[in-house]
């Protein structure tokens, strides 16, 4: 029964509790004084201090990684560009060699087919020597047999043709005392490999 449901008698029993000392219920809150000590300035310093300088090492420590990572990408992209540059002068050179192939090849299909590359190759060679020079010719048989039995160079006694089974149709050499003409495929082939990419083809 609450207090103010008491009969009025019990209420003028109780004593009126003045000048009683206060007591707290069990579940009153508990009001602590607070006994916290000021911080101590010479160890926030300290700790201060240590923060800095943990901050810097690390900020240190990254800037050296990152300047790794960045000399790792550096010789990364000239070991590529290095790669690169090699690969392009192989298949450069390979293309290359491949269009040299096939011009030769398409020569020689021309001579086959009856072409008188060889009877060419003579003329021109012919002009590179002086002009009146005795000149002793060599060609493929198939080729000398195409010079006009009539040329007056050869029926004047300026020029010998000679059949040579040694030499692949479709080239002469020309012999005078003042110098000679090579003008031979193979030497032809050999001269333009080496101009082009400075070697000899491998057999």
């Amino acid at each position: 029964m609450s207090r103010g449901n008491r009969p009025a008698r019990l209420l003028a029993d109780e004593p009126s509790g003045l000048g009683r000392p206060f007591e707290a219920a069990a579940d009153d809150p508990v009001i602590e004084e607070n006994t916290t000590e000021p911080p101590d300035p010479a160890v926030e310093e300290a700790l201060m201090r240590g923060y800095n300088e943990g901050l810097t090492r690390a900020q240190q420590e990254l800037s050296a990684d990152i300047e790794a990572f960045r000399n790792e990408v550096r010789a990364s992209l000239a070991r590529i560009a290095e790669y690169e540059k090699t690969f392009a002068e192989q298949h450069e050179a390979q293309l290359l060699e491949l269009t040299l192939d096939t011009a030769s090849r398409i020569v020689r299909e021309r001579i086959d087919n009856g072409d008188e590359v060889g009877v060419r190759a003579f003329r021109e060679a012919l002009q590179a020597l002086p002009a009146g020079a005795r000149v002793r010719a060599r060609l493929h048989p198939d080729d000398a047999a195409t010079i006009p039995a009539g040329d007056t160079e050869v029926v004047g006694g300026r020029i010998e043709i000679v059949a040579d089974d040694t030499l692949s149709r479709g080239g002469a050499v020309l012999e005078s005392d003042l110098g000679s003409v090579d003008a031979t495929i193979e030497t032809a082939e050999r001269t333009a490999r080496e101009a082009v990419l400075g070697t000899e083809k491998t057999p």
